[in-house]
């Protein structure tokens, strides 16, 4: 978990080691709730959104009780059903204004 989120996924020497580190887990305990969430935002990071999503829901089995997790499942949900399987793509030169940007004008 720390290295996917100091290090990112860029990298492909550190994603290779995220994933022999969680697949070194799963031999461990197939079940390990932290494991799960962990592989689903990795996967998530990589693009992989519909496994990611398969993991999410591996997570709100395992504990109801993890709200992100609830969540990202929800988000996940409503996408399919719209027919995205991802997020929009971010349109180049596309800025999102700030909060600020009403209110002080270059």
């Amino acid at each position: 978990w720390i290295l996917l989120l100091r290090d990112g996924v860029e990298d492909e020497e550190i994603a290779n080691e995220i994933r022999a580190l969680l697949k070194s887990t799963f031999k461990l305990n197939p079940d390990h709730v932290h494991g799960h969430f962990t592989r689903a935002h990795f996967l998530k990071r990589m693009g992989d959104h519909e496994k990611a999503l398969k993991h999410f829901k591996k997570v709100v089995k395992l504990d109801p009780k993890n709200l992100e997790a609830l969540r990202e499942v929800r988000v996940g949900e409503m996408r399919k059903s719209r027919g995205r399987s991802s997020a929009p793509p971010p349109r180049p030169g596309d800025k999102r204004p700030s909060i600020f940007g009403k209110f002080f004008k270059k």
